[in-house]
């Protein structure tokens, strides 16, 4: 780039504000773990390499933004949190430890990442103005583009996680244009995210279809297990009441039920019974979160429906708006750019 002594000159003087205030140190250590850091520092290296150095810390700076705004959104949700993972040539992946309590917090986890995305380009724009330089737009040209791809409304990307909850039917939109970029740029990575999306569409389908039927079952199991909680009976008997019962729970809760086998015909305890019962509780106290979770997708009233709705045109208007300011203000030199 001709200006790349401006360039590195800026990023100096941004470095020693950013190191000069410690609390933003804190933030990022807050927010990001070891494994984060090994994983962002191996993506650095695999885009330096192929794209070069600088392009290399734009896209990283435009991951790492993103994925900070889905752990916040997790964090105030007080949704514990794994370490993000950063995956060369692929992106990022912020992970909870738990799962969304309902379909509205779902959305709002993630819509963060893209709206987080969006604020990330703003600062980069400011420094377009005020230097001129390339590179600044180079980053609002990515984040924007990177962050309107990932509202593209199939799984695993943002967009379809926001519109599952809108509506189910707008995935099956998400597959017929993910299908059509991939016929006009010829870029056969589409196929890897339309496959994993409707994968997900058929699992998701699946386990939400006939869940009142679930949870009841879920209930007899409950029920079930404090059965055997007040039985009296030995554990040959309780072996062979796990078994038949079993088989009227079909293969929908059959993990518990083997797992409680195993321990009552492997272990030698006095607090079998107690520790059969953990074991059902545990089971059952993760399916009703998860079921919860299901059943929030039809109880979601059309007041919430309406501001998902409303920030996912509002993140699409203003990230195609920056796609385009990037494109007027650099497309035609972009490709003559060495970074």
């Amino acid at each position: 780039m001709n200006k790349k002594k401006t360039l590195w000159a800026s990023i100096g003087a941004i470095t020693i504000l950013i190191i000069s205030k410690l609390k933003w140190i804190f933030v990022f250590l807050k927010f990001f773990k070891l494994t984060t850091v090994i994983t962002l520092l191996v993506s650095l290296l695999a885009y330096g390499l192929t794209y070069g150095w600088l392009f290399g810390i734009a896209l990283i700076y435009i991951l790492m933004i993103h994925e900070m705004g889905h752990v916040w959104a997790m964090k105030r949700l007080n949704i514990p949190t794994n370490a993000t993972l950063f995956i060369p040539f692929i992106g990022a992946l912020a992970r909870g430890k738990e799962q969304a309590k309902n379909a509205y917090d779902d959305a709002y986890i993630s819509y963060m990442g893209p709206a987080f995305g969006f604020l990330s380009v703003i600062p980069a724009i400011l420094l377009y103005i005020l230097t001129e330089t390339e590179f600044w737009m180079v980053i609002v040209l990515i984040g924007s583009v990177v962050n309107l791809f990932n509202l593209i409304p199939i799984t695993p990307f943002d967009g379809g996680h926001i519109v599952k909850i809108i509506n189910f039917k707008i995935v099956m939109v998400g597959f017929v244009f993910a299908l059509s970029a991939m016929f006009f740029t010829s870029s056969y990575t589409f196929i890897f995210f339309v496959f994993l999306g409707l994968i997900y569409a058929i699992v998701f389908y699946i386990e939400r279809r006939n869940l009142s039927d679930k949870i009841r079952k879920l209930n007899e199991l409950n029920e079930f297990n404090q059965s055997i909680r007040s039985t009296e009976a030995n554990k040959e008997s309780i072996v062979e009441m796990l078994e038949q019962k079993r088989d009227n729970f079909s293969s929908l809760f059959e993990i518990p039920f083997d797992e409680a086998i195993k321990v009552m015909k492997k272990e030698e305890s006095e607090n079998l019974q107690e520790e059969v019962v953990e074991i059902f509780n545990k089971y059952i106290i993760e399916k009703r979160i998860y079921f919860d979770y299901l059943e929030s997708f039809s109880t979601i009233t059309k007041r919430e429906k309406w501001k998902i709705t409303l920030v996912y045109i509002a993140l699409i208007l203003l990230l195609v708006t920056t796609t385009y300011y990037g494109f007027i203000s650099i497309g035609h030199e972009i490709k003559n750019m060495k970074f």
